[in-house]
């Protein structure tokens, strides 16, 4: 089970420019520079697949989780109808093996 699957929405946030918040930062970033080279590498490769691929970054984080070898089942959470539409999406989109190996060493 993967708990805290979408990261508290860190990379849609980041994508989208937003605010990411006291508690995202600190969780995820660094209060003192919220960029970290690590996440803004994940980032850049999901906004890439994304992209390519026609989807969002949501639907690129929740389906790189359900698309593991093993069974993994993503826990979501979402503030709105739409929110949780588009993470139920993600359960369609299947990632190559290529996709799956950008996204993991990135």
């Amino acid at each position: 089970m993967a708990y805290g699957a979408q990261s508290g929405g860190y990379f849609t946030k980041r994508a989208k420019g937003a605010d990411l918040g006291e508690q995202l930062t600190a969780r995820y970033a660094n209060p003192a520079n919220p960029a970290n080279p690590a996440n803004d590498a994940r980032l850049a490769a999901a906004v890439e697949l994304a992209e390519r691929r026609g989807v969002s970054v949501n639907e690129v984080v929740l389906a790189y989780l359900t698309n593991q070898p093993d069974q993994t089942v993503p826990i979501f959470g979402g503030s709105s109808p739409e929110q949780v539409r588009e993470s139920v999406k993600a359960a369609t989109l299947t990632l190559s093996a290529a996709e799956l190996a950008q996204l993991r060493v990135a």
